[in-house]
């Protein structure tokens, strides 16, 4: 898509082009490309990333959505072990361990040899989705007092050359800042650079009401979307219950959609 063609491109040439479709990793939500998922410390926002990682590498359901399967590479930087094993017992709820996802709990910075390693791995392993739980722990450190704008923006476009180059959806887990912004792409740790070279940005909050949560999600090629989830404690599983809309209505009316949605005709 990108190139070095400083000849340029005539507007009668683009549209004689053809171009295919974005691949979605999960529908509608999950482009191929560099997605950042935000949220507050213990929102549940591995879990997610978990619950997708399984889903794909074994080709099931993630959020209640069919998924495009394949191998997966989840790097749980915050996670021992002991923890993940924890984790993935519960997310698989009996079911048995995809062959094709692989965790790792360590890893090299990106400028200490950590995008070359992480191009190879994905080339060995024939990867489709790479999870990096979390951002801060492979992002350079931080360097001297430069514009933070540019340097944010760097670091995350990096990342998007390289999902771009081998064809594959990377989910970026990243954290939220302290204070509460009116847009939830403000919301994210950093400055807007990091929002900037994403395709995709996922954020999730919790609201007061029914919903366990709410997912907004935003990209280059989808609306904007504000989901609300529920989240079950028993099989630890993230699913959308409809659009976080719905669920900021009274109940009383949410009870009264319900009724008209299972009727048979017109009431």
């Amino acid at each position: 898509e990108g190139g070095g063609n400083s000849e340029g491109i005539s507007a009668i040439d683009l549209l004689l082009m053809d171009f295919s479709d974005p691949a979605w990793i999960v529908p509608g939500l999950l482009p191929e490309g560099l997605t950042v998922l935000g949220g507050k410390p213990k929102i549940g926002k591995s879990w997610l990333a978990l619950n997708i990682a399984v889903a794909v590498a074994s080709g099931g359901k993630a959020l209640g959505v069919d998924v495009e399967p394949g191998p997966v590479l989840y790097l749980a930087l915050e996670d021992t072990p002991r923890r993940l094993k924890t984790r993935l017992l519960s997310v698989l709820n009996g079911s048995p361990a995809p062959s094709g996802l692989h965790f790792y709990t360590s890893w090299p910075k990106l400028d200490e040899n950590g995008m070359a390693v992480l191009e190879a791995e994905i080339l060995r392993r024939e990867a489709k989705l790479i999870i990096i739980d979390t951002f801060q722990r492979i992002r350079p450190v931080q360097r001297g007092n430069g514009n933070i704008y540019g340097i944010d923006y760097e670091d995350t476009a990096r990342l998007k050359q390289l999902a771009d180059r081998c064809g594959v959806a990377m989910l970026l887990v990243h954290h939220l800042k302290k204070a509460v912004e009116i847009d939830p792409v403000d919301m994210l740790s950093g400055s807007t650079g990091l929002s900037g070279a994403a395709d995709a940005i996922w954020v999730l909050t919790r609201e007061r009401g029914q919903a366990d949560a709410v997912l907004y999600a935003v990209g280059r090629d989808f609306e904007e979307r504000e989901l609300a989830l529920s989240f079950d404690p028993m099989t630890t599983t993230w699913n959308i219950m409809g659009t976080a809309a719905e669920y900021r209505m009274t109940k009383e009316r949410r009870e009264i959609l319900d009724v008209l949605r299972e009727a048979d005709g017109p009431m």
